[in-house]
């Protein structure tokens, strides 16, 4: 016969000490992964909004480029839409690129969109989403920086860091104009 004391399951460690050696275990590996500045952006070729032309990111390497992800359907992105078209009516003699890259949208509203806001710049679509997966675009609006190189690059300047809260080479949501001349000013100064 078994003693009832043996018969009890063998005691198992407690789950807070179990996420805690998860937790030093994974912050040790962190501790060994290169620290990466930049990330390559993904190729694409997507349609231009309302015409049977392409456009894909071999047009525009060698430039800097602003990349907005939006809908016409966003608040957000009808707030920055006049801004984004000053600032690209701005910079377009410097290079600066600025594409507007519509996803979760039926094609006449974005048209009417660009219309209503007079975008000029070149508007591509979406509509399978690969970009917007491959840049992990989470919210509307949400903007990218992209070098030259067609790269994001982290910025230094520490005020722009904390304006975006995302290094600086993102910004989730309308985007300021201050925000938006620095990181432009940034991707210049680059050359």
């Amino acid at each position: 016969m078994v003693p009832p004391d043996e018969l009890d399951e063998p005691k198992k460690p407690k789950l807070g000490w179990i996420l805690a050696g998860l937790a030093a275990a994974i912050a040790v590996a962190l501790l060994f992964v290169p620290a990466q500045d930049t990330e390559t952006v993904p190729d694409f070729e997507l349609p231009l909004l309302g015409t049977n032309e392409m456009l894909s990111s071999d047009d525009l390497r060698g430039n800097p480029v602003v990349l907005n992800f939006w809908a016409s359907w966003c608040a957000p992105c009808r707030e920055e839409a006049p801004l984004l078209e000053r600032m690209y009516q701005r910079y377009k003699d410097q290079g600066v690129r600025f594409i507007g890259v519509n996803i979760r949208d039926q094609e006449p509203n974005a048209q009417r969109f660009v219309e209503e806001f007079g975008v000029t710049f070149p508007v591509v679509r979406d509509e399978d989403q690969e970009l917007a997966q491959g840049l992990d675009v989470y919210g509307l609006p949400q903007t990218f920086f992209v070098d030259r190189d067609w790269q994001l690059d982290s910025t230094t300047d520490i005020d722009a860091q904390e304006a975006t809260g995302q290094g600086g080479t993102i910004v989730l949501g309308a985007i300021t104009e201050r925000e938006l001349t620095e990181q432009i000013e940034q991707l210049l100064e680059e050359d």
